[in-house]
C-alpha cells in the first residue's frame, strides 16, 4: 500500500492508476479522512478471506466444544491449558477455574457462530476481575465477610422479570 497526497495524485493520475494494479493507494487530505483507492477484486478477495477465517473459527470452536463433551480428561485439563494464555486464572479456586473453562468454550462457540467476539471479551473481563479479587487476600476477606448491619434475616431471591 502506498500513500501520497491528493494533490500529487491529481498531478500524476495515470502513473498512480497504474500502481493500483499492484497495491492500494491511500490519498492523504489536509484535515480530512484519507481516501483509499483499491481494485474491487482485491477488496472482494479480502472479504472472502475474512468470511473463510470466520467459518474456520466457528468450526474450530465447534470441534473444541464437541471434544470437551466427549473426552472427560480434556475437560479436566482445559483450565491448565487456558492458564498458558490467561495466567491470572491460577488465582481462581479450583471449581471456579473449571467454571471459567466451561464458560469460555461455550461463549467462544456462540461468538464464533454469530461472528462477534464481544461477549467473549466481556466474559473474560468479568472472570479476570474475579481473579483479581482472589489474588488480594485482604480484598477477598472484605468482600466475603458478613455485613455488620445484617439483621440475620434472609433476603428473598429475586424472581424473573
Amino acid at each position: 500500500m502506498s500513500a501520497e497526497t491528493l494533490t500529487d495524485f491529481m498531478r500524476n493520475t495515470r502513473k498512480a492508476l497504474k500502481r493500483v494494479d499492484k497495491e492500494d493507494i491511500v490519498l492523504s487530505r489536509r484535515g480530512k479522512e484519507p481516501i483509499r483507492i483499491s481494485l474491487e477484486s482485491r477488496r472482494a478477495s479480502g472479504a472472502a478471506a475474512s468470511a473463510t477465517a470466520l467459518a474456520r473459527a466457528e468450526e474450530a470452536a465447534s470441534i473444541l466444544a464437541a471434544a470437551l463433551a466427549a473426552v472427560s480428561e480434556l475437560s479436566a485439563r482445559l483450565p491448565q491449558l487456558l492458564a498458558h494464555r490467561y495466567p491470572w486464572i491460577r488465582f481462581l479456586p479450583d471449581d471456579a477455574r473449571q467454571s471459567f473453562a466451561r464458560e469460555y468454550v461455550e461463549t467462544l462457540h456462540a461468538c464464533a457462530s454469530v461472528g462477534n467476539p464481544a461477549r467473549l471479551d466481556e466474559m473474560i473481563h468479568s472472570w479476570k476481575a474475579t481473579a483479581e479479587i482472589h489474588a488480594d487476600p485482604a480484598l477477598l476477606a472484605d468482600l466475603t465477610r458478613p455485613l455488620a448491619a445484617s439483621t440475620g434475616r434472609r433476603v428473598p431471591r429475586p424472581t424473573g422479570r
